[in-house]
């Protein structure tokens, strides 16, 4: 499989969250195309690709910063520097103190300009296959470091999706959790569950893409294991990982289910 084609038709910068859906799809169809053993041996050919392309250009970073070392290092310890010529050693002499002010200026120029969020100076670039090139004339794609880690937090939020790292406890405590009476109010009102005092509460199957898209919102920055498990105890529903997935390719909706402003008027009032 090509793991480097399917980053860079993957990428086209989008979101992460796109970027998410897009790799929990094609890993899906990767192994039932028997394209890859398992999900977890497409996640780490995908990791493999990325790591290489972001190696890149920590090499570059780490070239330009280090290029004249062996400069200074030749002046602090007596060797001097060759001028037409004359290899001077004085500290003192003004050609000496220029070389180290230009290279100590230099230095601070680059560290200024960290790959890591850099977008124009520190760049991997690729030929036509995907294949890291410094021939700028073979250069089709390119991607700076910001984006490679934008495809990195995708690759890892669609693989914890899907391998996810089992809490120990967890459905004890998620059947501990209630949602405040005012909140239970407002979606029994919209007609997205049929009881605000039911015990279990039932979630309107018809708009089940609006639950998952509730849940994500309610309970962000939770486990993406437990994340799911909360909503389909809560609201005894199923498949919500799948349903946010389909509609985060809705680019009507911007990602998106249709009608999520409801959603989002009632979390406004919570």
């Amino acid at each position: 499989m090509d793991y480097k084609k399917l980053i860079i038709d993957g990428y086209n910068g989008q979101r992460t969250t796109r970027l998410a859906s897009y790799f929990f799809l094609e890993t899906q169809k990767a192994v039932e195309r028997k394209e890859a053993k398992t999900h977890k041996d497409f996640f780490e050919s995908c990791k493999v690709v990325i790591n290489d392309y972001k190696t890149e250009i920590e090499k570059k970073y780490q070239k330009r910063l280090h290029e004249n070392d062996w400069v200074l290092n030749s002046i602090y310890q007596g060797r001097g520097v060759n001028f037409d010529g004359e290899i001077v050693t004085d500290l003192n002499d003004e050609r000496i103190k220029d070389t180290i002010k230009n290279i100590t200026e230099e230095k601070r120029y680059v560290e200024g300009r960290d790959y890591k969020n850099d977008r124009t100076e520190w760049l991997c670039i690729l030929d036509k296959n995907g294949n890291i090139s410094d021939n700028f004339l073979e250069r089709v794609y390119k991607f700076d470091y910001p984006e490679l880690i934008s495809i990195e937090n995708g690759l890892l939020q669609a693989e914890q999706e899907l391998i996810p790292t089992a809490a120990p406890d967890s459905t004890k405590s998620v059947q501990q959790i209630t949602l405040p009476d005012n909140l239970l109010q407002a979606l029994e009102q919209a007609g997205f569950i049929e009881n605000a005092k039911a015990n279990p509460l039932q979630w309107n199957i018809q708009k089940v893409s609006l639950c998952a898209y509730f849940v994500d919102c309610y309970f962000a920055g939770s486990n993406p294991n437990d994340l799911w498990k909360v909503g389909e105890i809560l609201f005894n529903v199923k498949n919500l990982r799948q349903a946010k997935y389909r509609y985060t390719g809705n680019k009507k909706t911007y990602g998106k289910p249709k009608g999520y402003e409801i959603i989002d008027t009632i979390l406004d009032k919570k």
